[in-house]
């Protein structure tokens, strides 16, 4: 009789372990998609291909997140460069007989605002439904097309008053809605353990990436003969042709991806274990995460958005130079947060807690300082202000090694779970913003400004101050499972696997079989 296979039982866990061939258990912890796995019936990808693919496919989702928040951005610059159609510098999409009024009171102002907060928030709750279910590209590029056609029709819906404006502007948000879902979906699936909080902290720059790009454009349209409404035209176009190209280049799984040029095996996929929701917020480091990060979005959030309302109306800046000067915070926390991602992986002498610790805590406390600094700061000596307020945010790009790297630590694959209810947060402090700037100061007076930094500086000192308190730099319990083990596997498990391994790979060596 012709065996199958041959297993000589070893004499300890230890002995079967070493006995095991490399390929049925490589060294690297990547996921399932990077290596073999001997229980299922994959071949092995190249490396470097999907490394490539991972980072394009990245690059690519954090255009049209950007493009996406770049939506709401280039609106609220509208408004700033808004003139009186009678100036001689302005030509108009619409028609000049039509007589507009385009100085929203300070409540309108806040609930158009507010109204995009509303809506996003009802979206996410859809989006967290339907993105396990219909996968990123069935969800996110409608979003992106209707947040897209929506931009395009608000400078008719401008023209007709305040609630047509106001209906526009809900239908803005849901798109904002799939912003974060979508990066916790993408990085558990196109992500390896090594690289997870690379991947979230970096499609988390679409924030930044958005005024650095938006910003600019938006000024030199306003400057231009296009007025108010280009802007709003050509950001709707930029969005449109950014969600096509996405969806062209992407796929849900890198096993079905034609770019890989894999032969077509039959692939039996271990199912996802199931989200383990009580667990998640009974952990005390999650809540400190979704607590860091609505500290975080909140300040960026009034400083991102307000930027140039403040240093248009306060200090006195056209409204060209205005857009020019509120892309360098972001700019700057840009560059940070790159070099707190790759600088705090290079930090060893230090455990992971510590080093969570002090990068949120120079981050948040950094910040507030700042921020108190500029409140006293006279509104004479502009360009000091101005230099204070790009330090107050750009040192919060460390929070790339703080509450952002702890995602990827302490929820590795259930990540999505945890930055999907950071996306409520951080939305519920867009509701929150314009309710702080324009209830405190809706005439722009710098008195109430100052009482806006206190605030702000008084909410990056407790939401940090929580964060160190709780934040463990451990994998919580409940991530624990087969596809993210580092744990040497069982002796019946390996005996298992390296039968397995030897069955499928048909070899010709003769064996005898075990009675």
């Amino acid at each position: 009789m012709r065996p199958y296979f041959t297993v000589t039982m070893p004499s300890s866990p230890k002995d079967a372990y070493n006995s095991v061939p490399t390929t049925a258990f490589p060294e690297s912890p990547d996921l399932i998609i990077d290596q073999v796995d001997p229980l299922l019936n994959t071949q092995r990808r190249p490396r470097a291909s999907i490394d490539c693919l991972r980072w394009i496919l990245a690059v690519l989702l954090l255009i049209v997140l950007s493009a996406l928040w770049g939506n709401i951005i280039a609106f609220n610059f509208s408004l700033v460069c808004a003139v009186p159609s009678n100036s001689p510098n302005y030509l108009s999409f619409l028609p000049q007989e039509t007589s507009v009024r385009l100085r929203f009171l300070a409540y309108e102002q806040a609930a158009l605002t507010i109204v995009v907060a509303v809506t996003a928030l009802i979206g996410t709750i859809g989006v967290l439904y339907a993105l396990p279910r219909y996968g990123i590209r069935l969800v996110l590029i409608p979003l992106a097309l209707l947040s897209a056609l929506v931009t395009s029709c608000l400078p008719s819906a401008m023209i007709r008053g305040f609630w047509p404006t106001l209906i526009m502007r809900g239908l803005q948000g849901f798109g904002l809605a799939a912003i974060v879902p979508v990066i916790g979906v993408f990085s558990t699936k196109w992500s390896t353990p090594t690289t997870i909080g690379t991947v979230i902290s970096g499609l988390f720059a679409y924030f930044q990436l958005a005024p650095i790009l938006v910003l600019p454009l938006s000024g030199a349209i306003c400057g231009s003969g296009l007025g108010w409404e280009g802007i709003l035209y050509v950001q709707a176009g930029i969005c449109v042709f950014c969600a096509a190209a996405f969806g062209i280049v992407f796929r849900e799984s890198p096993d079905f991806h034609p770019l890989l040029q894999l032969d077509p095996v039959s692939t039996t996929e271990t199912p996802s274990p199931p989200t383990p929701y009580k667990s998640i917020f009974k952990t005390p480091s999650v809540w400190a995460i979704w607590l860091a990060g609505a500290g975080y979005f909140l300040v960026l959030n009034s400083i991102f958005l307000f930027a140039p309302h403040y240093l248009h109306h306060v200090h006195g800046f056209s409204a060209t130079k205005a857009g020019l000067l509120a892309t360098i915070p972001p700019l700057i926390e840009l560059i940070v947060k790159v070099a707190a991602e790759f600088g705090g992986e290079k930090i060893h002498r230090i455990g992971v807690t510590c080093r969570l610790r002090l990068f949120n805590s120079i981050a948040f406390f950094g910040s507030a300082l700042l921020l108190l600094v500029l409140s006293f700061m006279s509104i004479h000596h502009s360009f000091i202000c101005y230099s204070i307020l790009v330090a107050s945010t750009g040192v919060l790009g460390l929070a790339a090694g703080g509450f952002l790297r702890a995602v990827a630590i302490v929820s590795r694959q259930f990540s999505h779970f945890v930055t999907g209810v950071m996306a409520i947060g951080a939305i519920t402090t867009l509701l929150l913003s314009p309710i702080l700037v324009h209830g405190i100061a809706p005439t722009d007076n710098p008195i109430a400004w100052r009482i806006v930094f206190w605030i702000l500086g008084a909410i990056l000192v407790l939401t940090n101050t929580i964060f160190i308190s709780f934040v463990n730099g451990r994998p919580a319990t409940w991530t624990r499972s087969h596809r993210f083990s580092t744990r040497p596997p069982s002796t019946r498990t390996l005996i298992r696997t390296y039968s397995l391994t030897h069955c499928n790979s048909k070899s010709s060596s003769e064996s005898t079989v075990i009675n």
